[in-house]
């Protein structure tokens, strides 16, 4: 049997961000630009609470964190770029 997703809506989310849900909505659009995972299809407004740990974990620099969007190699290639400018 395959375990169920762990999903919250957007107030809890918010929370785990420590950000108000009004808050959150304004600054989606860029959050989602920096590797934020999007809602769950066919689910509304609701996120995969794991891919918004693992994101949050990411965003911390933590030793061994995931970068479930590659910022950490667009960080690089960016750095790069610019070194070579």
């Amino acid at each position: 049997m395959i375990p169920p997703r762990r999903v919250a809506c957007a107030d809890e989310i918010a929370a785990m961000l420590g950000c108000k849900p009004r808050a959150f909505h304004a600054r989606r659009a860029r959050l989602v630009a920096a590797g934020f995972p999007p809602p769950l299809p066919g689910l509304g407004w609701r996120w995969d609470i794991q891919a918004v740990e693992a994101w949050i974990s990411a965003q911390s620099g933590a030793p061994g964190a995931a970068d479930p969007g590659g910022i950490e190699a667009r960080l690089i290639e960016r750095a790069a770029a610019m070194a070579a400018a």
